[in-house]
């Protein structure tokens, strides 16, 4: 199933995330949820923090936002 449409916590969510520098990974966090928050191409995201597969993120890992370089 795609998923097309954000709910209203989702909304919040990426609202809440746009202008971190970095984040901490939690349960459930998908390098793609991360970089929606932030609107960077997850690709890009991956490279800027040195991720080999961007498929696999742990909790407590941190994420650094390149827009912050």
């Amino acid at each position: 199933r795609c998923i097309t449409t954000l709910t209203e916590c989702e909304k919040l969510y990426f609202f809440n995330k746009q202008n971190q520098k970095s984040y901490k990974v939690i349960w459930g966090d998908t390098l793609w949820l991360i970089s929606t928050a932030w609107e960077v191409p997850y690709q890009e995201i991956a490279t800027f923090n040195n991720i080999p597969n961007p498929d696999l993120i742990y909790v407590d890992q941190v994420i650094y936002n390149p827009l912050f370089k």
